[in-house]
């Protein structure tokens, strides 16, 4: 173990045997519950989402650290997944079981999915809702189809080519679904050189309505 390590290292102390001894549990940096206050990267936290750290296999003294990690490990979760694909989760306190559902769920990519929710994207329309409200739809459907194929992550010209086309569509989807009243602000958009981002449309939109 190394000097930067034994640095890093945390001390919980916690009773043990039901009686008043104090057990002094030392949990590193590659430990699977170390936790440090900035850590929101995820480290070592897999094994929460594989069944290879469960509560079970720690110390009894070690419960509630384990559940301290759990419940991080589920938010973060959460906060990752948009809330209209966590229905039925909202209230789970287990990692594993949330991670296990959405593995099910979406892990098989076939055509008649992604064909599915690229109609949704081409054919959502702001109608009665507010432009905020039609924007984060669309935002969750990008999300979930990109999910399901990922646009090329390389650096080479081709692919940040194909990025910018993939942006270029996003613009004129959101554009095509708003209601007509929107008509002069979608055309000021559209004659930008060079063309706006969906995100400075957006905000293009929203001064419209205000």
């Amino acid at each position: 173990m190394s000097n930067t390590a034994d640095q890093e290292a945390i001390t919980s102390a916690a009773t043990s045997g039901g009686g008043n001894s104090q057990a002094s549990l030392r949990i590193y940096y590659s430990h699977p519950l170390f936790l440090h206050p900035s850590d929101v990267s995820g480290r070592n936290k897999l094994g929460l989402m594989d069944d290879s750290c469960k509560k079970e296999d720690f110390p009894e003294a070690m419960g509630n650290h384990w559940e301290r990690v759990n419940a991080i490990v589920l938010s973060w979760i959460m906060s990752s997944v948009a809330k209209r694909l966590l229905e039925g989760n909202m209230y789970a306190t287990n990692a594993l079981d949330v991670w296990e559902e959405l593995y099910e769920r979406f892990n098989k990519i076939d055509g008649s999915r992604t064909f599915n929710i690229h109609k949704k994207v081409t054919t959502l329309t702001q109608g009665t809702t507010s432009v905020s409200s039609y924007f984060s739809k669309l935002k969750d459907l990008w999300e979930e189809f990109e999910a399901l194929v990922p646009s090329p992550s390389c650096n080479c010209e081709k692919s940040k080519e194909f990025r910018l086309h993939l942006q270029k569509l996003k613009l004129f989807q959101f554009l095509m679904g708003l209601n007509d009243s929107y008509f002069q602000a979608r055309s000021q958009i559209l004659l930008m050189t060079p063309m706006s981002s969906v995100n400075q449309a957006y905000s293009m939109v929203i001064s419209d309505e205000s």
